[in-house]
Formats: structure tokens, C-alpha cells, sequence
């Protein structure tokens, strides 16, 4: 998932004063953070009057040393730009110079700011949240167990978190190929969400549920524009637990 981080520290975003400048320029970024593919960014240029920037200001770009302006489907404008729909050919090291000279006010800035557009990895995580209770209470007849699964995405983003086909269970016996599971409305077991986990349910366990079960991500479950990059993630957790 491509994010936007500026690398900057706010005092290297204050435009540089010489001997003609009267007044600083400052560059400014109204991004939220964990900004997605998809979305768009600002920059926008500040510090002098919007005449000055739209009559006398010239202002050219660089990205990764090269000229660069934005693209027909961007809007470039008098004091700054808008990147709209950012996508990861839109990563890069960009640099701004402006120059504005007033003559009305015999007046003259410039300003020199950089920042960066840098992509951020997702992650996919899984866990058993109840994995150390079930390994201590072996399974009994009567009692209703659930193998709780939970989740956790960085730059990725659910469809729907509450689907509890979020994630596939496997059951895995030694010798034996895993087993697939499916969602049944019978006694032996079914699938829900609840208490932001992702829950394998026993409502009366027998022997033969003696086994080590997989909780695994589906890839399905992300947005579809995340689809591709959470498909190369394999993430999983399983939990053994035994008949009393």
C-alpha cells in the first residue's frame, strides 16, 4: 500500500532567507496519516499573498533530480498542487523552487523545500489470543470451546473486518494433508466474529476434534485494491488442542 511520509523536520520545511527575501514561504502538507492508494495529497505553498504567488511567483519542481511537473490528470496550481489518485510510480524525492519578485513592492523571496512520497510495506499478522487457555484445558464433552483468531493489518484495509470468512480454518492432523474446514450450522462447529477476533466454535467437542487447527488469512477479505499486495503475504497461526 503506498503511503506519503515527509521526511523533513519542520524547521527544514521553512523556506530559506537571504538578503532579498523579506518574508519566508512555507510549505505545508494537510496529509492524515496512513494515507492509502487511491487518495490524494496537497502542497501548499504559503507565507506571501495569493497575488504575489498567482502574478510574480515562478516555481518549478524536481523529482529524483529530473524536471518534473504534474500530469494532465493532476491539478497544478498557482501556489502548490494536488497529486490525485496517488500511485506508487508517484514515489520519488521532490524539490521545489520559488522565486517571487514584486515589483509593485520592490519586493523579492525564494524558497527551496523538499519532501518525500515512499511506499509502505503492509503486514498482515495472526495470532491465537486464547492459545495459552487452550493448551492447559484439554477438550470436554458438554462444554463449548472457541479457538479465537485475531488479525491485525498495517496499510492494508478490510472490506468487511466482521465477516468471519475473513479467514480460512484448517484442521491438521499428523500424516494427513491439512483439511480445509466450511461453516456448518450443526453441533460440530461454525464460524463467527465476536470480540474483534475470528472465532472457531466447538458447541460440544468429541474426540475426534482432537487436532491442530490453522487459522489463515484470506486475501479475498482485503478492499480490492489491496488485493495484490496483501496476495503475497502468507500469514498464519495455529493452536494444537487435545481431547480430555
Amino acid at each position: 500500500m503506498l503511503t506519503v511520509s515527509i521526511l523533513q523536520s519542520r524547521e527544514n520545511t521553512l523556506c530559506l532567507r537571504d538578503r532579498w527575501i523579506s518574508s519566508g514561504i512555507n510549505a505545508e502538507w494537510p496529509l492524515r496519516p496512513g494515507g492509502v492508494r487511491g487518495s490524494s495529497f496537497r502542497v501548499k505553498l504559503t507565507g506571501a499573498k495569493k497575488k504575489e504567488f498567482r502574478q510574480y511567483a515562478e516555481i518549478m519542481y524536481t523529482k529524483d533530480g529530473e524536471t518534473w511537473t504534474p500530469s494532465e490528470e493532476d491539478k497544478e496550481k498557482f501556489n502548490g498542487f494536488r497529486i490525485v489518485d496517488y500511485a506508487p510510480e508517484d514515489t520519488g524525492v521532490y524539490i521545489g523552487n520559488i522565486f517571487i519578485d514584486n515589483p509593485k513592492e520592490d519586493r523579492k523571496q525564494k524558497c527551496t523545500f523538499t519532501f518525500e512520497m515512499k511506499i509502505n510495506e503492509g503486514t498482515i499478522s495472526l495470532s491465537i489470543d486464547n492459545a495459552a487457555a487452550l493448551s492447559v484445558e484439554p477438550l470436554k464433552a458438554g462444554r463449548g470451546v472457541a479457538i479465537q483468531c485475531r488479525v491485525d493489518l498495517t496499510n492494508l484495509i478490510f472490506e468487511d473486518v466482521k465477516n468471519p470468512n475473513n479467514v480460512k480454518w484448517y484442521k491438521i492432523i499428523p500424516g494427513e494433508a491439512p483439511q480445509l474446514m466450511t461453516d456448518t450450522t450443526e453441533d460440530s462447529h461454525n464460524f463467527n466474529y465476536a470480540r474483534q477476533t475470528y472465532r472457531l466454535w466447538f458447541a460440544n467437542p468429541q474426540p475426534s476434534d482432537s487436532a491442530t487447527y490453522r487459522c489463515e488469512f484470506s486475501h479475498e477479505a482485503l478492499e480490492e485494491k489491496d488485493q495484490a499486495a496483501g496476495s503475497e503475504i502468507n500469514a498464519f497461526a495455529e493452536v494444537n488442542i487435545q481431547w480430555n
